[in-house]
């Protein structure tokens, strides 16, 4: 039999098949335990350069994520300053509806008011919510002394939306009388976000 054999053997037969077992095992130990580990070290270390490039572009794209951050959040903040100043539809209409009694209110006399039915359009940009900015054009003719129409003109510039004095004509009419003609022509802008247009 083969352990038979195996006792059989000399000394230095036996002493080179154990060192042939212990190294077959130190080999299998090897390729099963430490290879692998000395592998994934070696893979490492190629890719850590790749690995820093990744994260220098990481940080560059980080930098340059929070400038657009900054500047989105500031033109944010100018588009609603801007859109304080723009009249809403229904704001529009009721600044077009009381237009002759806050002249009245002034103490001025409306003797002629008319409304500009065209009126210029103006589109932002292209987005999926479109706004268009209409600007309303307003003439607007009243007699009063001039400290009355003072305070008119400041009544319409007192709106927290912006009312555009785009002509103001100031004539004498009597001179007898103490009343002037004062000649106006305002423009409102008025934002109609995903509305007619036309509407209004």
């Amino acid at each position: 039999m083969l352990i038979n054999r195996v006792i059989m053997l000399g000394r230095s037969a036996r002493v080179a098949i154990s060192t042939l077992l212990v190294v077959v095992a130190g080999a299998g130990m090897y390729a099963w335990m430490v290879s692998p580990h000395v592998s994934y070290l070696h893979a490492v270390q190629k890719c850590a350069p790749v690995v820093e490039d990744v994260a220098e572009e990481k940080r560059a794209l980080c930098r340059i994520l929070g400038a657009k951050r900054r500047r989105l959040g500031a033109m944010q903040a100018e588009l609603s300053t801007l859109r304080a100043g723009l009249f809403t539809p229904e704001e529009a209409r009721d600044f077009f509806a009381n237009i002759e009694s806050v002249c009245r209110k002034a103490g001025c006399s409306v003797t002629s008011v008319s409304f500009d039915s065209r009126s210029r359009k103006s589109r932002s940009g292209v987005s999926l919510d479109p706004v268009v900015i209409l600007a309303r054009r307003v003439d607007l003719t009243v007699m009063a002394r001039y400290d009355q129409i003072v305070a008119l003109l400041r009544d319409f510039q007192a709106r927290p939306q912006r009312v555009h004095i785009d002509s103001c004509r100031i004539e004498l009419v009597d001179f007898r009388r103490t009343e002037l003609k004062c000649d106006l022509t305002m423009i409102l802008w008025v934002i109609n976000a995903g509305e007619d247009p036309d509407d209004g």
